[in-house]
């Protein structure tokens, strides 16, 4: 009877087997049992996998898990503790199965306790996962590529994965570990705060994305992140969490210092002594400094929130420029600082200095008007305007004076010596013609006396007609032929025909003789004297180069001011040094008058220079 119930039992044993075996091979998945350190089974799936012909090639070879292994450390040791029940199965690794052929291909693995034969054994379930990884790998190139800091941690916040840019930023920050992959976050990093592990626990535990703002202090710096931690799912559940990190440190740094500045800047603001305005692209003044109540006489509740039209401070007939330099400035141009009167509480007119610029405060963009309160300036502008006529009105008073006994002297000067020339010796016919000089050049001095306190008045009336340059520059070359001659210089004239200039005949005749005379005293005997013109589309500029004794920069920047003149007299040059010292800056004033302008280049001393004014071309 019991040898019935054993056979009965073993029948069963041995169909429940086929039925297991017809099961597992029908199953895609590769699945070998080991036991006694021998491969008793393996099913189609698996042969396939491994790249092997038949169930024979494999089946009762001798080996452990390492037969089909490349790795096979890492899960040996669980797999003894499976089969000897110190640790509970399955156990799950990825791991790289090695082919017949010697290659590798990834796989997963899913190593259990079995009972076979009646003895124990384990069961491996091997999965291709060849396009899983595949797919990782582009998923990984794709997280490589991304600027973003990025590491994936497993479920037991291990290392598992760190991007390029992960890795350049750990280098940056001197926080690079050996063997950083594969283990804990904790440990790779211990500077860490106990909240940030609980972030992720968090993130495993509810499945959801965590956004967050640290501090991390690393020897004398912070390090300012913000750090999105992703759930990874497999099966519904979470498997990793991918952190994505932003370093926004030198924006903190950038806001700290950008926030120091605005108390800066406030401080500035509130401490200026000159009125200073904000104010926003409607034309709203949105802040005011306490100069700004002085100045006005308004408070601060009255002017923020209104305009400056609202609070009637500018005149009537200025309102126009004023909207002009608002649109020019809210279009991002920048406008010249002005002279101008505005109105303050009580209707005073009052003079001022405005300055307007774009400026910046946070993300936001204000017109600042700084206005500065210039009425003791213009008073002593207008004392000194009242003296400057009171003196040009002296020197014109005396410059006339002097002429009549100028005139006198000159006039009986020349009627001694036309009249009773024969009467005198050779000694007082020199001394009276030295007399004769003098009158001249005194005569020329109070002319240009008249002239200048004429130009600075700002009285003088041109007469202008259309002339040819031309021919004046001949007909001063010819008038001032003796002189050329006295001093042995060769002049050369290359000149256009056709150089029309409205102006007044008289005073641009003065301006080139001055040039010309000048030229011609300061040129050592022997020298050359070149004048050139050049005509342009709207302007004509004469030149006048000479081989004489050059000019320092310094006497360059002084030569066409009043009495600017360059001492020549007792340095051993042979040059005429006689002058007022006004020509220049008479010419200067009168082409200025024309339109014109009036320049000199010099390379220095004994290297000659050359005089050019322009004025437009008619």
């Amino acid at each position: 009877m019991t040898d019935i119930k054993n056979h009965r039992t073993k029948e069963r044993l041995k169909e429940s087997e086929e039925k297991y075996k017809k099961l597992i091979e029908s199953i895609p998945h590769g699945i070998a049992i080991i036991q006694h350190d021998k491969v008793v089974f393996v099913n189609k799936a698996a042969i396939h996998i491994l790249g092997y012909k038949s169930k024979n090639d494999i089946i009762g070879q001798k080996g452990d898990i390492g037969l089909f292994l490349q790795d096979k450390e890492r899960v040996y040791e669980k797999c003894l503790k499976l089969l000897d029940g110190k640790i509970e199965g399955p156990i799950t690794y990825n791991a790289k199965a090695v082919k017949k052929d010697g290659k590798t291909i990834p796989v997963e693995l899913y190593a259990s306790k079995i009972t076979y034969d009646g003895w124990r054994a384990l069961q491996i379930v091997m999965m291709d996962i060849s396009e899983r990884v595949d797919s990782q790998k582009n998923y990984l190139n794709i997280l490589d590529s991304i600027a973003d800091p990025i590491h994936v941690l497993d479920r037991d916040l291990r290392l598992v994965y760190l991007n390029d840019s992960l890795k350049a930023w750990i280098k940056d920050l001197d926080l690079e570990r050996e063997e950083m992959r594969d283990r804990k976050l904790n440990e790779v990093f211990p500077f860490l705060e106990p909240k940030i592990m609980k972030e992720y626990e968090y993130v495993l535990q509810t499945g959801k994305i965590l956004i967050t703002d640290e501090s991390t202090k690393l020897g004398d710096d912070i390090i300012y992140t913000e750090s999105r931690k992703i759930p990874i799912l497999e099966n519904n559940e979470v498997s990793q969490v991918l952190t994505i990190i932003r370093d926004f440190t030198k924006r903190k740094l950038y806001e700290k210092k950008l926030k120091n500045s605005e108390k800066k800047y406030r401080s500035l603001f509130e401490n200026a002594p000159y009125s200073i305005f904000l104010i926003n692209m409607e034309g709203k003044i949105i802040d005011c400094n306490q100069a700004s109540v002085e100045l006005f006489g308004f408070s601060k509740e009255e002017m923020i929130g209104g305009s400056h039209r609202e609070l009637n401070i500018h005149p009537e007939k200025k309102i126009k420029l004023y909207i002009k330099r608002f649109v020019q400035l809210i279009k991002g141009n920048s406008v010249k600082p002005i002279e101008t009167q505005l109105i303050t509480k009580e209707r005073e007119l009052i003079w001022v200095n405005v300055r307007s610029s774009l400026v910046s405060i946070g993300n936001e963009e204000f017109i600042q008007t700084i206005i500065q309160d210039i009425r003791e300036k213009k008073r002593v502008e207008d004392e000194l305007k009242r003296l400057n006529e009171i003196k040009s009105d002296l020197l014109k008073r005396t410059s006339h004076e002097l002429k009549t006994p100028l005139v006198s002297i000159k006039g009986f000067t020349n009627l001694l010596l036309e009249l009773h020339k024969g009467e005198f010796n050779s000694e007082i016919i020199s001394m009276m013609n030295e007399i004769k000089k003098g009158c001249i050049r005194l005569e020329n001095l109070v002319n240009d006396i008249l002239i200048t306190a004429e130009l600075k008045s700002g009285k003088m009336e041109l007469k202008k007609s259309r002339i040819n340059l031309e021919k004046i520059i001949k007909n001063s070359v010819i008038g001032l032929e003796g002189l050329i001659k006295l001093r042995a210089h060769d002049i050369n004239l290359d000149l256009n025909h056709d150089l029309f200039v409205k102006c007044e005949k008289k005073r641009i005749r003065e301006v080139i003789c001055n040039i010309l005379m000048n030229a011609i005293k300061y040129t050592p005997p022997n020298g050359r004297i070149e004048i050139k013109s050049k005509v342009k589309e709207d302007s004509i500029t004469i030149s006048f180069k000479d081989t004489g004794l050059g000019l320092t920069k310094e006497e360059m920047e002084k030569i066409f001011t009043q009495f600017g003149k360059i001492e020549r007299y007792g340095q051993g040059f042979d040059v005429i040094s006689e002058g007022t010292g006004l020509g220049l800056y008479v010419s200067k004033k009168i082409l200025e008058l024309h339109g014109g302008n009036i320049w000199v280049e010099s390379k220095g001393r004994n290297k000659g220079c050359t005089f050019y004014f322009s004025l437009p071309k008619d």
